[in-house]
């Protein structure tokens, strides 16, 4: 860390006027006359001292704060100075100073106070977040009689903790963060205040402690898809050693959970990182998952009363029998359905038997969903829809929705202009002809859509008529689908 040169700040003291330049340093005389006396403020890093000012006045008070920062400096002699500061430039220092007259012992205290409410200011830096509470203090000085200088070295009191926020797979790439909270186990204080000598340089106790602390963000940060650029964000904390906890990360979808159970030594003036991958929390808000189908995909008093079934039948008797049951439920970890569209019979395209339910028309059913499976085009193959051409460009409503190809394309484009950053996965039922299925896998690759593809699976999946697969069939499908497309499904 290194002292800004430039300082903007207005300091007040009660019934004392004073000025200072843009550049100057900030002095205030409560008391006294100690005309050349000179105190030097040094800050060192370990590696060698940082530039150092030096003043003539009775009380040097120096804020270096982001925003506005209110502190209270105590004297030995009952004078007092209270500061608000306005600084151009994050924080890195808090230090206040007084240097009495020359028979007067040089002594006070000084109180710190780490939030437990903290803002980020946009910088896009964990360390110039922290460094906004940062604090430091003397740890030696005093004014012996007759003494015209003193030296104070300046120790670090607050440490930091940096999160390092990204995601391995996809459980919430692109999601927009809006709050952190850390929560310190076994009542260790986090934030409070805490008092100490300037003389000594020793801490007191910290007093109106908590155990937690919460980090509203106040600038656009989104989870970003693998380590290499992570999102970060950073909080003020006193020394600890030992520190567990639990770190809560609040996106416009939900609350993540990451329990810290490896025990962390933080150090005064220390920055400890912690990487939080989304995929890795130990929990996470429940992934809803939406199912667009015909009776491949039914199963009677979950899906809409008036749309048609096809199971229970065979040996598919409960709803757990199901390929999508097996999925959400059996692979897929804290997920749930949102709502299953499927009617049996239907089509991607448009059907004169089935007016108004073909999928395109019932794909806005779903309530909240993260992803939307779509199992479909079996009907359309049985029926030799007209495959037709690929229309990239047109907008969803001029794309035909009677040819197979602009149908599916006009699909994927209402879901993404209705949901937003849908996730969709494609399903190829393994009794589409080639030119159907040929067409979802062309259609799902343009889009960047995964596509789990069963064209030449059928004898792994045995049926119970026509295209209904058993529950062993459906088996082998959620199992497929799982280990194809997990990363999505996350």
């Amino acid at each position: 860390m290194k002292m800004t040169r430039y300082v903007r700040a207005l300091l007040l003291l009660a019934a004392m006027p004073m000025s200072c330049s843009k550049d100057s340093g900030i002095f205030v005389t409560p008391s006294g006359n100690t005309e050349d006396v000179m105190v030097e403020i040094r800050a060192s890093d370990g590696d060698g001292q940082y530039p150092w000012w030096s003043y003539n006045r009775d009380v040097t008070v120096v804020t270096d704060a982001r925003d506005m920062f209110f502190g209270k400096v105590s004297m030995a002699d009952g004078a007092s100075a209270s500061v608000a500061a306005v600084i151009d430039e994050a924080a890195t220092t808090v230090w206040a100073f007084r240097g009495g007259q020359a028979e007067t012992p040089f002594s006070g205290t000084v109180s710190f106070s780490v939030p437990s409410e903290q803002a980020k200011t946009g910088s896009g830096s964990a360390a110039a977040d922290i460094a906004g509470n940062m604090c430091f203090c003397s740890s030696a000085g005093k004014f012996e009689p007759g003494q015209k200088s003193v030296s104070l070295d300046m120790v670090p009191v607050t440490a930091g903790i940096a999160f390092r926020i990204y995601d391995s797979g996809h459980s919430a790439e692109g999601e927009s963060i809006r709050s952190i909270t850390f929560k310190a186990d076994g009542g260790v204080p986090v934030a409070g205040t805490a008092t100490f000598g300037l003389t000594s340089g020793s801490g007191g106790s910290m007093t109106g402690g908590t155990d937690f602390l919460s980090l509203e963000i106040s600038c656009e940060m989104t989870v970003m898809h693998g380590d290499g650029c992570p999102s970060e964000a950073g909080m003020a904390i006193f020394p600890v050693m030992g520190l567990t906890g639990k770190a809560e990360i609040t996106t416009d979808r939900g609350t993540y959970e990451f329990i810290l159970g490896s025990p962390a030594d933080i150090s005064a003036g220390e920055l400890h990182t912690i990487d939080l991958d989304m995929s890795q929390a130990d929990s996470s808000p429940k992934r809803k998952v939406g199912i667009l189908g015909d009776s491949i995909s039914t199963f009677r008093g979950y899906i809409n009363a008036g749309y048609g079934a096809y199971y229970p039948a065979g040996d598919v008797t409960s709803v757990k029998d199901t390929w999508w049951y097996k999925l959400i439920y059996g692979f897929m970890p804290n997920a749930t359905l949102d709502v299953n569209s499927s009617y049996a019979g239907t089509r991607v395209t448009t059907d004169p038997k089935y007016p108004g339910y073909d999928f395109v028309s019932r794909c806005l059913d779903f309530e909240d969903p993260d992803i939307i499976v779509i199992h479909g085009g079996t009907n359309d193959s049985n029926n030799g829809v007209v495959l037709g051409s690929y229309d990239w460009d047109a907008d969803a409503e001029s794309l035909n929705p009677d040819h197979f190809r602009t149908a599916y394309i006009r699909l994927i484009k209402t879901l993404k202009m209705h949901y937003g950053d849908i996730r969709i996965i494609c399903i190829v039922g393994d009794r589409l002809n080639s030119g159907y299925a040929d067409s979802i896998v062309e259609i799902a690759s343009h889009f960047g859509i995964p596509c789990v593809n069963f064209q030449n699976d059928g004898d792994n999946i045995p049926k119970v008529s026509g295209s209904h697969p058993t529950s062993a069939g459906f088996d082998w499908m959620a199992d497929k689908i799982w280990s194809q497309a997990k990363d999505y499904l996350k």
